[in-house]
């Protein structure tokens, strides 16, 4: 869409209603917030709205947005602010040029004008035999007869145009394909204004559907990943939209039913044909956009099920309607990444019982229960929100056991008041740490728990190649004050164990070395190192190398 061809390319109605803004002088604080990025505000009656358009240095159209219920079109407000630059950009034009033919007549016009017509359309025709491009540039811009709705026409003629910039080439390049689509933009778009005049005739919509397949065939032929010819599909759905508006109800309401059937059946990049059904939504009412949606979810077919609902639910998000439809969606079986999603969207819109009743329902069909970890901490959440502490609680004793956060272990240890139900929990959770595996994954939560009890016998005894040092570092200065021998006893072997098997990162001797400098002088670690007998035969050497490194 292009600023220059404004009134061509958009809805008369809408383009009418934003030329009556525009006089009505009603877009105000419009601001460049980047290069090419504008922003105003549109009064409309006793609203306003915010516009937000961006376009490239050649007038296109390349973003769009506006807060109003005609969001997915090209709607009056956003006319407005185009026709507000439009204006702005004439008027320094026509400044600059008055400036300019003051001094002198365009050189270049002058030129032009002093050369023959005979030898002006001579060379011309030379030019354009010998460019392809400019070819299809000329017939598309002086060519005026209506768009052939044939296939094999429509594929020769986009095949053609492709040709003309890929050339011999088996791939294109992303200059190449802008090249592309600006050359078959116009045509295109013809064809979607024939179809569109009665898209429910089944060659017409045969014709849409085709259109589309060229577009996505050549996809597969980008030199590298590119999503240029994914906006243009979206850009062509955006005008079968605006037309789509345009028709009677009758044939509006039948036309989405086939668009609402085409994205089930998962033909080409399904979710573009969301773009015109979405749109029509927002001008019927709301039994009758709730049995599309209904029917959109009920019939979509099994295969990557969830990913399809996701995407749904992710347009509907964008388009500022998901609340109104989230109840239609409901969780699948061992599908945790599209569940998740419904379930916070549901807390997210107020729909906290929804959401807690979902969780129970995942929960209760997963026969995995580290599967449900994840469903426990959003039920955690709602129960903290709700001021529930018994369900809370309840909770946290079958979710501790999943995370081993020491910090859910303590909140449930401190709200239960029952001593076997105490030693019942802490049996489970001992059973969960007593897997080596565990161990390792769940260090921190081991230290935690045995600084708690007081238990630094058993914290010496975890001291080992088996923990990184961030784990018991916390506690040095109560294991020091404990036993500063055993400690320092403790440090040599890890220190030993690392130049012997490089067990260790970098970090942890950064720690040990903290520690023995902070704790030991230079004499007590070298008497200790001295008095050591445990070490191998290899020990000579060992000693001399940890001697030398407390040097």
């Amino acid at each position: 869409m292009n600023l220059k061809n404004l009134s061509k390319e958009v809805s008369a109605a809408f383009y009418k209603k934003g030329d009556g803004l525009l006089k009505k002088n009603a877009t105000r604080e419009l601001e460049e917030v980047e290069k090419g990025k504008y922003i105003a505000f549109v009064d409309d009656g006793p609203d306003s709205y915010d516009v937000m358009l961006s376009m490239d240095k050649n007038f296109e159209i390349t973003d769009h947005s506006c807060d109003c219920e005609e969001k997915y079109f090209f709607c009056g407000h956003k006319v407005a602010v185009a026709l507000h630059l439009k204006d702005r950009g004439k008027s320094s034009a026509d400044s600059v040029a008055k400036k300019i033919r003051a001094k002198k007549v365009d050189e270049l016009r002058q030129f032009i004008d002093g050369i023959s017509e005979d030898n002006l359309k001579d060379w011309l025709y030379t030019i354009v035999k010998a460019n392809k491009e400019v070819n299809h540039l000329l017939k598309s811009h002086f060519d005026k007869k209506i768009a052939e709705l044939d296939e094999n026409a429509i594929f020769e003629k986009s095949q053609s145009m492709a040709k003309a910039i890929m050339g011999k080439a088996k791939y294109y390049d992303a200059s190449q394909v802008t090249k592309i689509i600006n050359l078959w933009q116009p045509y295109h778009m013809e064809i979607i204004e024939e179809v569109m005049i009665d898209p429910i005739d089944p060659v017409k919509y045969k014709i849409m559907l085709y259109l589309l397949s060229v577009i996505d065939d050549y996809k597969m032929w980008a030199r590298k990943s590119t999503n240029k010819l994914d906006k243009y599909e979206q850009l062509l759905l955006e005008k079968v939209s605006l037309k789509t508006y345009e028709l009677d109800e009758d044939k509006r309401s039948k036309f989405i039913s086939l668009l609402v059937d085409t994205y089930n059946r998962n033909i080409f990049r399904y979710d573009v044909f969301l773009i015109p059904i979405l749109a029509h939504l927002s001008h019927i009412d709301q039994n009758a956009s709730h049995r599309i949606i209904n029917e959109i979810i009920s019939k979509l077919t099994a295969n990557s099920l969830a990913k399809k609902l996701s995407d749904l639910m992710a347009a509907l998000d964008e388009a500022g309607s998901l609340k109104t439809y989230i109840h239609l969606f409901n969780v699948l079986f061992a599908e945790p990444e599209y569940n998740v999603k419904l379930i916070k969207k549901l807390i997210q819109y107020g729909y906290s019982y929804e959401a807690e009743k979902m969780c129970n329902t995942c929960i209760k069909v997963n026969r995995n229960i580290d599967y449900n970890r994840v469903y426990h901490e959003i039920l955690v959440d709602i129960y903290k929100e709700n001021n529930d502490d018994i369900a809370y609680y309840d909770q946290l004793k079958l979710l501790a056991p999943l995370t081993l956060d020491y910090a859910q272990y303590k909140a449930y240890m401190d709200y239960e008041k029952d001593d076997k139900q105490r030693k019942a929990f802490d049996v489970t959770i001992e059973r969960k740490l007593s897997n080596q595996f565990g161990q390792l994954e769940y260090g921190a939560f081991i230290f935690q728990k045995l600084a708690d009890n007081g238990d630094y016998n058993t914290m010496f005894h975890h001291i080992s190649a088996s923990y990184p040092v961030e784990y018991y570092y916390p506690y040095i200065e109560e294991l020091y004050n404990y036993d500063k021998e055993l400690l320092l006893e403790k440090l040599i072997y890890m220190k030993y164990a690392n130049y012997t098997f490089r067990t260790f990162k970098p970090e942890d001797v950064k720690l040990w070395n903290a520690i023995m400098d902070k704790y030991y002088t230079k004499k007590k670690i070298q008497d200790k190192i001295n008095k050591t007998k445990s070490f191998t035969l290899l020990d000579v050497y060992i000693k001399a190398y940890l001697a030398e490194e407390i040097q």
